[in-house]
């Protein structure tokens, strides 16, 4: 099998020439559509960097691991792949086959962050571990030493660690009588593997799986950089998103005057850039090497890249976009079908990932060898509604706005349409059984409002249809501010693109980064919405989650706000479950009072229900109250900030040490008690986000966030690394403080 894995493309006649003449540029952005202000200056996009080492495939990627004898075939797999068995030899095959480990690539911030280690900057984070040393593990005094067992019992108890993790493997291997010091704390709890969000072990991923069984980061409207309607066309907005790990991207191409296709938002303000420039820039920035901000080589993303294509040019540009592709791309883009197919319509199966690591794939609408033999029976209005193309719709809607009619759509030529191998958009046919909607190689796209009616009356045609099928839902074309619905609607539905704005850090995205960062822009979907499956519905349990809030540091102020001194930081936490009652749009959230004090470094203390008869322990010159009750399973323990600031935390600790209390309340909790809607199998689809907000009269800002799987929540005292307003990491910007920002939590869930 070549490294290339490509043939020449079928050279079949072109039979859906466009006739009549298409709109220039300038026509088209002075279409009566509505009075739209300009508020865009033009910018020249940024110079696209080199390929790294000359794209290590050009000169020919590995796009299939080592042969590793003895692997076995799943019957489901082999059954899908049976056709590729004449073409390849039986070793091949089962190297194919094997779970094969693919890049992480995802240059998302917290996937590089999760790489480095944490600075603790602030005595509010410093007296808070010394509470959690003498109140959790016993010791003394902060400066006190405890034996290696009792370590070893924080991190299986009360961390939860695995029993292989490096941590715990070394505690193992000390002397009996060992003794270790706080300092063992601290540098446990800043190491880049023991933040709360689980970093992703790419040698056990698994890239055997046609690519329709993974969730695949996608991007809407990608060459915008802005709002919807005047925003900025650029090549920028391809590089921004590939390196934040996006593996599926738009490209709305245009005929151009000087006869160049161009891209840019049809009937819009936004400023056009040349198809081949967004060619060259995918090319020099799909596939690349991530390093840190030290310089320190990370792994290569090579997750294919698909390339969905809404064509508007007449048949001439149509040529030339084939021509630029081919050639910009050589080596990159699959021009034929694998493993034997002579052409797209003799496709039966979609590839496994790992056949199709380093490659390019064009998404576009597929034309049958006849016309007649797919066309799809009358639909209603509705159903017209769920077009192929994302920005056909956002035509629609808008000359529905303003009571004009759409432009009639040039037709697509053979050359074009030869290039959709495996990513074919058809019109859905109204029905999941109609010959359209059993092509292996189909896509279905629909806007997310299409999308929740036909959820609505066919969920589970739905499903069955994701499990071996492509589907794509995109942004409502009115949400011209570049806003985006929540994305785990679609995802429990097996959706696979999934499109958002990039172009806003919004809920949508968010979540977007919790699901892909570090994933290198692929995830495997739960076993029961991949083909194959043949268990029993998996069980739905119901999550307890308890978040205590206990110190912050480097917090960046709200956008547009300059003053630390009236920061007065509070923490939200919300939760995102299948459950039909948060689908609706019911929110479930906690969230913790403003911390004891003002600014970027910040503390919360404990605040539960007292009992009225209470103890009082004085400690030097400040007194701190312990009450009785029990709380689950701990006791709790009262210190103010300002005390163990002071330098009291050693008398504190004694005292807590004398009276045997454990697990001390240090912090403010959120809790959450048997939400529904956690599907055994698949807590990847459920999420936890942390947003800090600014306490204010009126809307409180965000200030910075998190957002993580359920799947990848880790329990015990933990650092969650914190973004910006716009996903960026902290501490690098103007805003950003003097490092990065972080809160310091404690984690518990369970399931029942």
């Amino acid at each position: 099998m070549s490294s290339s894995h490509t043939r020449n493309p079928s050279s079949a006649s072109d039979t859906n020439v466009n006739s009549s003449p298409t709109s220039s540029p300038t026509s088209r952005r002075s279409h009566a559509w509505g009075k739209i202000k300009s508020k865009s200056s033009s910018a020249k996009a940024k110079a696209s960097e080199k390929l790294i080492s000359a794209q290590q495939g050009r000169g020919g990627i590995t796009h299939v691991a080592p042969i590793v004898g003895g692997v076995s075939i799943s019957p489901t797999t082999a059954a899908i792949y049976s056709s590729i068995e004449s073409t390849v030899s039986t070793s091949s095959l089962s190297s194919l086959m094997s779970p094969v480990p693919f890049a992480a690539g995802s240059h998302a911030p917290t996937a590089v962050l999760a790489r480095t280690p944490i600075e603790i900057r602030t005595p509010y984070i410093t007296s808070k571990l010394a509470l959690v040393w003498t109140g959790v593990l016993g010791a003394s005094a902060a400066d006190a030493k405890v034996s290696v067992s009792a370590w070893l019992s924080f991190l299986l108890d009360v961390q939860q660690e695995e029993k292989d993790a490096e941590a715990v493997v070394h505690a193992k291997s000390l002397p009996g009588d060992t003794q270790v010091d706080i300092t063992w704390l601290h540098e446990y709890l800043c190491r880049a593997s023991s933040t709360a969000i689980r970093i992703p072990d790419a040698a056990k991923r698994d890239a055997s799986h046609p690519l329709t069984s993974y969730f695949i980061s996608s991007s809407h409207n990608t060459y915008l950089v802005g709002h919807q309607l005047y925003g900025d066309s650029t090549a920028q907005g391809y590089i921004n998103v590939l390196r934040r790990g996006c593996r599926c991207i738009e490209i709305d191409v245009w005929d151009g005057d000087d006869g160049e296709p161009q891209v840019f938002h049809g009937y819009t303000l936004t400023k056009e850039i040349s198809f081949k420039a967004v060619c060259k820039a995918i090319r020099d920035h799909a596939f690349w090497a991530e390093a840190d901000e030290r310089g320190v080589a990370g792994e290569v993303a090579d997750g294919p890249v698909i390339i969905s294509l809404e064509c508007h040019a007449g048949h001439a540009q149509q040529l030339r976009m084939v021509e630029i592709m081919k050639k910009v791309w050589a080596g990159l883009l699959v021009e034929a079908p694998f493993c034997g197919a002579a052409t797209v319509h003799d496709v039966t199966a979609v590839p496994p990932l790992a056949l199709l690591r380093g490659r390019i794939l064009v998404k576009t609408k597929y034309l049958p060898r006849d016309a007649a033999a797919e066309a799809a029976p009358a639909v209603d209005q509705q159903q017209q509604d769920v077009s192929d193309s994302g920005s056909d719709s956002e035509l629609e809607e808008l000359s529905r706005q303003n009571n004009t009619k759409k432009p009639p759509r040039a037709k697509l030529s053979r050359d074009l349409a030869a290039l959709a191998i495996y990513c074919g958009s058809s019109t859905f046919p109204g029905s999941f059984t109609h010959p359209a909607a059993l092509r292996p190689t189909h896509v279905f796209s629909f806007s997310e409002k299409v999308f929740k009616s036909h959820a609505a009356t066919m969920e589970a045609q739905i499903i069955e249809h994701n499990k071996q099928h492509f589907m794509r839902v995109y942004p409502f074309g009115l949400r011209f501010s570049s806003s985006n619905a929540d994305p785990t609607l679609f995802w429990r539905r097996g959706v696979q693109l999934v499109a958002l704005n990039w172009q806003k850090f919004d809920e949508g995205m968010m979540l977007n980064e919790a699901m892909f960062s570090g994933e290198g822009g692929y995830v495997l979907k739960p076993a029961h919405i991949r083909p194959g499956y043949t268990g029993p519905p998996p069980r739905e349990r119901k999550l307890d989650l308890s978040i205590e809030v206990i110190a912050a540091q480097n917090l960046p102020l709200p956008d547009e706000d300059d003053r630390p001194e009236k920061f007065e930081p509070y923490v939200k936490v919300e939760v995102y479950l299948g459950n039909p009652a948060i689908e609706k749009g019911e929110e479930v959230k906690g969230r913790t009072r403003k911390a004891g004090n003002r600014g970027t470094d910040a503390a919360w203390e404990y605040v539960g229900k007292m009992k009225k008869s209470r103890k009082l322990w004085r400690s030097g010159t400040s007194s701190h109250q312990v009450d009785d009750a029990a709380d689950d399973d701990d006791a709790h323990f009262i210190p103010t900030t300002s005390t163990v600031v002071d330098g009291l935390a050693n008398t504190l600790a004694t005292n807590l040490h004398l009276h045997k209390r454990k697990f001390p309340k240090i912090g403010e909790t959120v809790k959450f008690k048997g939400v529904p809607g956690v599907v055994e199998g698949a807590e990847m689809l459920g999420f936890v986000r942390f947003k800090v907000n600014d306490e204010e009269f009126g809307k409180d800002d965000l200030a910075a966030w998190a957002c993580v799987r359920l799947d990848r929540l880790r329990q015990g005292y933990r650092f969650v690394r914190l973004l910006d307003t716009k996903g960026r990491r902290t501490g690098s910007g103007k805003r950003g403080g003097k490092g990065e920002a972080v809160l310091l939590v404690r984690v518990r869930w369970s399931f029942s």
